[in-house]
């Protein structure tokens, strides 16, 4: 890692070249003995001038050409925030704790888990409020012991009960 800071010092630009509003990234072949003898790029990516670097990454060269150093940091972050999105639904609905070995058993969970997450994140918005009452009180006791049903939608015409239909 020491190495690989040195070098990306050595990337650093003198001068902070114009336009660089999403930041300076900049890349050079590295060759890595003790992982293989293949040539491997280093990318460091800066964010201002004058702080230390905020990326540095060592990637096998682009499989396709053109690819430049700015690519390597874009598919790096969008791949960061699958990968800590993933990390945060497994953690919060305690994924590791089911078990499935088919492709369709995974998909059915991972709907199951999207839905969750939406029921989720709508639960706090305003329009919610009536859903998360009824929800959330004590159903209504009758006078024979039984719960009074919790009306969520309009108001609809009173219950009747058989003794007052035969009229």
């Amino acid at each position: 890692m020491l190495l690989a800071s040195a070098l990306a010092e050595e990337l650093r630009p003198v001068r902070w070249p114009r336009g660089a509003r999403r930041g300076y990234t900049a890349c050079t072949r590295v060759l890595l003995p003790e992982v293989s003898d293949q040539e491997f790029l280093l990318v460091a990516h800066w964010r201002r001038p004058g702080v230390r670097v905020l990326l540095l990454l060592v990637s096998p060269p682009a499989r396709r050409p053109g690819r430049r150093a700015e690519w390597f940091v874009k598919a790096y972050r969008r791949r960061w925030g699958v990968e800590d999105a993933t990390r945060g639904i497994k953690q919060s609905f305690d994924l590791e704790a089911f078990l499935v070995r088919t492709w369709r058993s995974l998909r059915r969970l991972l709907w199951l888990v999207g839905w969750a997450f939406w029921w989720l994140s709508l639960w706090g918005e305003p329009g919610y409020e009536r859903l998360r009452e009824a929800l959330l009180s004590p159903p209504l006791a009758s006078a024979e012991g039984g719960h009074l049903p919790v009306r969520l939608g309009r108001p609809h015409a009173p219950l009747r009960t058989p003794s007052q239909t035969k009229d």
